[in-house]
């Protein structure tokens, strides 16, 4: 009877208590452990939630490394491009130079339908001359295929009068193709005019002129144009256009073209050579490749590791690690992701280890292929 006499213990509301638990229970490192987790088991939806929450609440210990990885995530996801493109914005806060991301942001702001919040993040100056002529070219791209033919010419014409003879020439010429597709031929032969020398035009009619501008412009109608321009042209910059038209779809044979272009000294050309032979060769293609994983170029070596996470199986982790790049801790994360996707192993929790944890990282895993 006494015991019923005793005051019952209060309880909190059930929302209460489950918010105590979060409060006091969930240690932010475990978000990046579980992110991790997800990551290899390739469930990078649980992944970027787990990446979401380390952000919401450790911000200040997240580097360019973090975003870089939650973009990644972010890509393969599923159609979330508002995720992809927060990553990247916060990833640029650190590296605001880069070209390429300035780029990817771009294609992200196009994809939501924002072109000119895309064209100003490229509309940003650059000290490098090939780097800001990247970004240039990147802008007439972008316009051009958000279905804007005259503008991207009229952009073109731009950037021509503020280029030298060569480049002016180039712009010129895309800007001829442009204005044609845009229905306007009488600006399209005035622009690849202007291509032309004074020698050259006073050889010409007008009916000569407008061939020689299709044939200059190296602009492929079909598979056939795309490859005899990579085969064939001594201008790499047709050949990358070559290159980039037969990718955007599957022919036959169209694995033997991309091995040919294997020897192209072109980093560009290369570049999406060897990311196509990933996409369409097997593991048998590997050997084509493995010379690319001590290229001198940075892209080329990045572009063979993920082709290697892409076609690779446990039995050559052995030719990666020794090989690794301790120094450079992008190209470290690439090495790592490559063999724990071959072996489905992985060594060390950091998100980002310092030198000597590279260095440790490394070690076990020369003692874990000793092992197997």
């Amino acid at each position: 009877m006494a015991a019923c006499s005793v005051t019952p213990s209060p309880h909190l509301p059930l929302g209460v208590a489950q918010d105590l638990r979060n409060h006091f229970v969930v240690d932010p490192s475990d978000y990046l452990a579980e992110a991790r987790a997800a990551d290899a088991a390739l469930d990078y939806a649980l992944c970027l939630d787990k990446l979401q929450r380390f952000a919401l609440t450790e911000p200040e210990q997240c580097d360019a490394s973090f975003w870089q990885w939650q973009v990644r995530v972010a890509e393969n996801a599923g159609n979330n491009v508002q995720a992809v493109l927060n990553a990247q914005l916060k990833w640029l806060t650190f590296t605001p130079n880069d070209v390429w991301l300035r780029i990817d942001i771009a294609d992200s702001y196009s994809r939501l339908q924002r072109l000119e919040d895309g064209l100003l993040m490229l509309a940003y100056p650059i000290e490098d001359i090939d780097e800001q002529k990247t970004l240039n070219d990147a802008r007439v791209f972008l316009i051009e295929h958000n279905g804007f033919p005259k503008r991207a010419a009229d952009l073109c014409m731009d950037l021509a009068e503020q280029s030298d003879a060569q480049q002016a020439r180039l712009y010129y010429q895309k800007a001829s193709m442009l204005y044609e597709d845009a229905g306007d031929l009488a600006l399209a032969t005035e622009a690849i005019s202007k291509a032309l020398t004074d020698e050259d035009l006073s050889e010409l009619n007008s009916d000569e002129l407008l061939r020689l501008r299709a044939f200059e412009l190296g602009e492929p109608k079909n598979v056939l144009d795309a490859r005899k321009l990579l085969y064939m042209h001594s201008d790499a910059e047709f050949r990358l256009i070559g290159i980039r038209y037969m990718m955007r779809g599957f022919y036959q044979g169209d694995l033997q073209d991309y091995i040919f272009a294997l020897d192209d000294e072109n980093v560009s050309v290369l570049e999406t050579a060897i990311s196509q032979v990933a996409i369409r060769g097997s593991a048998a293609e590997l050997l084509l490749l493995e010379e690319f994983l001590a290229h001198p170029h940075r892209k080329i070596k990045l572009a063979a590791i993920r082709a290697y996470e892409s076609l690779g199986i446990a039995s050559d982790a052995a030719i990666i690690v020794p090989i690794v790049d301790i120094d450079d801790r992008e190209l470290f994360r690439a090495w790592r992701l490559c063999l724990e996707r071959m072996t489905n192993y992985s060594i060390g929790l950091e998100l980002d280890p310092d030198y000597d944890a590279r260095l440790s990282i490394v070690e076990l895993w020369q003692e874990y292929l000793i092992k197997q």
